[in-house]
């Protein structure tokens, strides 16, 4: 208990110039390949994306959280293990909320649920994060991770939806063209790929920009230096 008051005393979570190079450098989804396959075969429209992150967003964070109180009680090799076990007490009411918003949840997404309970993203950030790592920096990179993995499951079910279905939210739309291999999974792979080059590209522009003004404000400080001496 102790630690959660220090968390939320001292550690505020503040989206920051630094989180948002976190989040642009290190996408779980497109630059590390955690979670693909869900997004990948699962995501195909907007509703679909929107209850694969509601349950992830239950699964991931609190889990981290506990992990993270518990860890120093664990055995090493049942580290995995209890990650699952944790992650399957949290996923129950993710699941319920997930089929308030879609009740057919179980028919769109089949097994692509559960097995968010040994989801690789899930996995790496305990492995990473929660049994090594403090407790606030491990929630501050479970949410970097939890939003980079929404942000990529609405987007692939935009495009998807649409292309694939001609629809938005179940709401047609008219478009002079459709093609029924963006609600495959292999037009899931395909859009993931273009999305992974894309980021790639955003993110090593927003480096740049930060390194030319990194770099401007330290040659002004210099000049700065110089007028004064003189």
């Amino acid at each position: 208990m102790k630690r959660i008051q220090a968390f939320l005393q001292n550690r505020p979570l503040r989206l920051s110039r630094q989180g948002l190079k976190k989040l642009l450098g290190r996408s779980p989804v497109l630059l590390r390949g955690l979670a693909l396959v869900p997004v990948a075969a699962a995501c195909h429209s907007l509703r679909n994306a929107l209850a694969l992150s509601v349950v992830m967003a239950f699964v991931l964070l609190p889990t981290l959280l506990l992990l993270s109180l518990i860890r120093r009680s664990l055995w090493e090799p049942m580290r995995l293990p209890a990650a699952a076990l944790v992650a399957f007490v949290f996923y129950i009411p993710g699941w319920q909320t997930a089929k308030a918003l879609l009740p057919d949840i179980s028919t769109r997404l089949g097994i692509f649920l559960p097995l968010l309970l040994v989801d690789t993203l899930l996995f790496c950030r305990a492995e990473e994060s929660a049994y090594r790592e403090t407790l606030g920096r491990t929630m501050c990179e479970g949410l970097l991770d939890l939003a980079g993995f929404v942000l990529v499951a609405l987007l692939s079910g935009f495009v998807r939806e649409l292309a694939g279905m001609g629809t938005l939210m179940g709401q047609p739309v008219h478009l002079p063209w459709t093609t029924s291999l963006a609600i495959l999974p292999a037009g899931g792979f395909i859009l993931l790929g273009f999305l992974a080059a894309g980021w790639r590209l955003c993110g090593e522009g927003i480096r740049r920009v930060y390194i030319r003004r990194s770099h401007r404000a330290l040659i002004k400080r210099q000049r700065k230096g110089k007028e004064a001496e003189e």
